[in-house]
């Protein structure tokens, strides 16, 4: 984990927090966004938002609306493949 303790150096601690948070953004994109994504309906349940909500905090997602875009794209998918069972 990219933790003070671990990394004394702010400046390169946040760059490697920062490029965490990039590349989770950018695969996140992948499975939430993409119309081909790699997600099964199976997967939108409630123990899959939990991991979802622990990968966000764990890659520093703390921008409020970043957060809510993820949760919310999470959401409406989860809602898509209840309709359709």
């Amino acid at each position: 984990m990219l933790i003070v303790e671990r990394l004394p150096i702010a400046d390169q601690l946040i760059a490697y927090q920062n490029a965490m948070r990039a590349r989770v953004q950018g695969k996140l994109g992948e499975f939430l966004l993409m119309p081909d994504s790699k997600l099964k309906p199976e997967a939108f349940h409630e123990e899959t938002r939990s991991i979802l909500i622990n990968i966000l905090h764990q890659s520093w997602v703390v921008d409020p609306d970043e957060y809510d875009f993820f949760m919310n794209e999470f959401e409406l998918l989860r809602e898509q493949y209840q309709l359709v069972k």
